[in-house]
């Protein structure tokens, strides 16, 4: 039986493939350091892009509740293994969605992996236009916070 993985959004049992340990990374930071509730999000979500064509499937979303529907997309985050030249995928399926953010990601190993690009689009004024920026909003905040502090976030430096 091929070696396995637990999804650490879902808790599924997933077989473990080069791809599937990348997007296991990307859930980590997610979770752990960008503090995204897992009841927000999933994988191999469906999307429909046009009334013909059969759904695609989004290696992760975020949405931007509990409401896990194409309307309520918030984030669409592509993962590819190591060293896979980076593609504009992630852009079509974030068209058919609300997503205001997207990311592409191939690990971190430094030696093979580009990394993150990560990239926003403005809803109201140009939703077809993505620009790329340096980091993603952690959880709650705006794309104007990004990197900012609050006073209640800073600590004391002790000797």
């Amino acid at each position: 039986m091929p070696e396995q993985i637990r999804d650490y959004i879902t808790g599924q049992l997933l077989p473990l493939t080069s791809e599937e340990a990348v997007r296991q990374e990307f859930e980590r930071i997610l979770i752990d350091e960008m503090g995204y509730p897992r009841s927000h999000m999933d994988i191999e979500f469906p999307i429909q892009r046009g009334s013909k064509r059969r759904s695609e499937r989004a290696d992760i979303v975020i949405f931007r509740d509990e409401w896990r529907d194409q309307k309520n997309i918030y984030m669409i985050v592509e993962i590819e293994s190591p060293g896979h030249p980076f593609d504009d995928q992630v852009f079509s399926y974030a068209t058919a969605t609300t997503a205001e953010f997207v990311v592409w990601f191939d690990g971190l190993d430094r030696k093979k992996s580009q990394g993150a690009k990560y990239f926003n689009r403005d809803m109201a004024t140009d939703p077809t236009k993505f620009v790329e920026i340096p980091t993603l909003p952690r959880s709650g905040e705006s794309i104007e916070e990004i990197g900012k502090y609050r006073k209640s976030q800073l600590q004391e430096l002790r000797s």
